[in-house]
């Protein structure tokens, strides 16, 4: 019996030394959008740049990305998603930064608008002004 016992709690302290005791998570979230810079105007057919620039708050967060997403024809939403993995929530307060660069090209007349979604935090809107050719030859 002694020898069962002690076989017992020598895999029981075995067992324990081998545990890592933490509370480890992981998941895909959405991060920060903090920035994005539109022109005012294009004319219809260029291509232009948007830039867009985001992030999240620790080092225990990667895989970062910034995507534009058409709502409809006049209307795009700016988000960013990552991973965050963390073992007991353990991360260095250094803030991750994403950029890109959007091509963008308007295809009729109008204005668009461009809304950056953030988690807890305001949206981010801007617009563009899309003009014809002719509007811009005077023809």
């Amino acid at each position: 019996m002694k020898k069962i016992a002690l076989f017992l709690f020598l895999l029981l302290l075995l067992n324990s030394c081998l545990d890592t005791g933490g509370n480890y998570m992981k998941y895909d979230g959405w991060i920060y959008t903090d920035q994005i810079s539109i022109p005012d105007t294009a004319i219809v057919g260029d291509s232009i740049s948007l830039y867009v620039k985001g992030g999240a708050p620790n080092s225990c967060w990667y895989n970062l990305v910034l995507n534009l997403t058409k709502q409809s024809d006049t209307l795009y939403y700016i988000a960013g998603t990552g991973t965050y993995e963390s073992t007991d929530g353990l991360c260095a307060e250094i803030y991750q930064v994403v950029d890109t660069n959007f091509i963008f090209k308007p295809l009729n007349a109008g204005k668009y608008m461009f809304i950056a979604k953030s988690p807890g935090q305001p949206d981010i809107k801007d617009s563009l002004i899309a003009i014809s050719a002719k509007g811009v030859n005077g023809r």
